[in-house]
């Protein structure tokens, strides 16, 4: 997890520096950035990262102890969730600015688990309205075939997220000034647009 931060640290360091180096000079303009910004983005990022671990942590000890029949479509839906947002390299695959959100994608996790017994028919329901955008994000990715996401991509990831609070716990959702509200009928839309291009 260290590592992750501090590579993370050092990636946002270079991003903010804008082209990459092409003298010597230039290389030690850079290194000189990454020297004394990035032990501080990457101590933030660290802490930032143990309270998604610590979240994540809660979500898959109350997944273990779900085991009724009649939950377990919600119970995986739930731990393949959980996957796509903590796992080795999230904090480099995600970027240092996504640390909070993802903490609260976790805990909306969580949410959802702790509002779920006698509400499996409704559950179930919600991942009808959020799985298949989702599904059908994933095809897009794996046609477009590039290790790189697009801008629209990435940014259709998080609305994808974003969503999931809309759907399984409202009360976690966070206003954006300036944006619209996150709607399945938006993301539709703009996964239809992307796959015609």
């Amino acid at each position: 997890l260290s590592a992750d931060c501090v590579a993370a640290a050092v990636d946002r360091v270079m991003s903010d520096h804008g082209a990459l180096p092409w003298t010597e000079a230039d290389f030690e303009v850079l290194r000189s950035a990454v020297r004394d910004a990035a032990p501080g983005l990457a101590a933030d990022a660290l802490h930032k990262a143990a309270l998604v671990m610590a979240a994540a942590k809660d979500a898959s000890q109350r997944l273990a102890r779900l085991r009724a029949d009649s939950l377990q479509a919600s119970v995986d839906d739930a731990n393949r969730h959980l996957g796509r947002l903590v796992h080795r390299g999230f904090v480099l695959g995600a970027g240092l600015d996504r640390l909070d959100d993802i903490e609260r994608y976790v805990r909306a996790i969580i949410y959802r688990l702790d509002h779920l017994a006698g509400a499996q028919v409704a559950d179930q329901r919600r991942m009808g309205e959020v799985v298949p955008l989702e599904r059908r994000f994933e095809a897009i990715v794996d046609a477009a075939g590039t290790a790189q996401l697009s801008p629209e991509l990435v940014d259709l990831r998080w609305q994808l997220e974003e969503l999931r609070v809309a759907t399984f716990a409202q009360p976690l959702m966070l206003k954006r000034p300036g944006q619209p509200p996150v709607s399945a009928k938006r993301i539709s839309t703009a996964l239809a647009a992307l796959a015609q291009v």
